[in-house]
């Protein structure tokens, strides 16, 4: 696997003619993270001059007591194809794993969840590889629902 790093925090601005490395839904929707409330991750690739390799961003219930509980954004980079693809999917899996470590209401509940929206740039097949199912259509979200457990 290709050495990679973990940022908490930063922005990407593109500059010039490089392109954003994933959706702009995907990447507009992890700089709000920042805001009240949420939180994001990157994986950068520091074999490729470190090349976004994957962004996860998730909303938190309460700023008191921090408590994600719905992933807002997850993309891995748009250029990777075949096997750098697949070991970037494996990065947005860990980091979903570490936002399903950090977090006690989810683990009481035994699950992460996310509605597939614009933001999420994954296929329902992709998801099913990263562990996710299709969730209660009771959470009351107009579009699918899916979960992962933790």
């Amino acid at each position: 696997m290709a050495g990679f790093h973990l940022i908490i925090v930063g922005r990407f601005n593109p500059i010039g003619d490089n392109p954003a490395p994933v959706t702009r839904d995907a990447l507009a929707q992890w700089h709000r993270a920042d805001a009240v409330k949420g939180r994001r991750l990157l994986v950068s690739d520091l074999a490729n001059s470190n090349t976004v390799a994957a962004v996860l961003s998730w909303h938190y219930a309460d700023r008191e007591a921090p408590t994600p509980h719905l992933i807002t954004s997850a993309a891995v980079a748009q250029r990777a194809t075949g096997a750098l693809k697949v070991e970037y999917q494996l990065s947005l899996w860990l980091l979903t794993c570490v936002v399903a470590a950090i977090d006690r209401v989810t683990l009481k509940r035994g699950h992460l969840g996310l509605v597939l929206d614009n933001a999420i740039d994954l296929t329902v097949e992709e998801l099913g590889q990263l562990g996710f199912r299709s969730g209660p259509q009771a959470d009351g979200y107009g579009r699918p629902y899916y979960v992962v457990d933790a």
